[in-house]
């Protein structure tokens, strides 16, 4: 697939697979310069915003993650992934369950995949424990 984007460089959606294809497997390194072009072409890119951000939180930056999130939602507050993002930045990078709690129930308003909706429900559940005290 690197060689069909090498070849097709103006075609994002192709650009696009392949990152997430990188990001999945958490080959970050592979992933980060393609979302980077991606946003080049395509600043306000809500998808790729989202992924780049979420690859900042898998590394521990949470002040640019967050700040993903915020630009994702800003091009596209229908994202799942950018909702999905801003919980976790909250709950896990910032200790605002609350924060979490919000951006999950603004994510469950959307049509979701049911795997995703589990997945928010779980971490939803998470965010309760911790604004009640109950979890680290």
């Amino acid at each position: 697939m690197e060689q069909v984007v090498a070849a097709n460089p103006d075609v994002v959606g192709m650009r696009l697979a392949l990152a997430e294809r990188y990001r999945d497997q958490g080959e970050f390194d592979n992933a980060v310069p393609h979302y980077r072009e991606v946003l080049e072409r395509e600043p306000g890119n809500a998808e790729a915003l989202a992924s780049l951000g979420w690859i900042l939180f898998m590394l521990d930056d949470t002040v640019e993650a967050s700040r993903f999130a915020d630009q994702a939602l800003e091009q596209d507050p229908t994202l799942p992934l950018g909702w999905w993002l801003q919980a976790n930045v909250r709950l896990y990078g910032q200790d605002d369950p609350d924060g979490a709690m919000e951006a999950l129930r603004r994510m469950q308003e959307l049509p979701l995949e049911r795997e995703v909706q589990s997945q928010a429900a779980a971490l939803q559940q998470e965010a309760r424990a911790r604004a009640a005290g109950g979890g680290e």
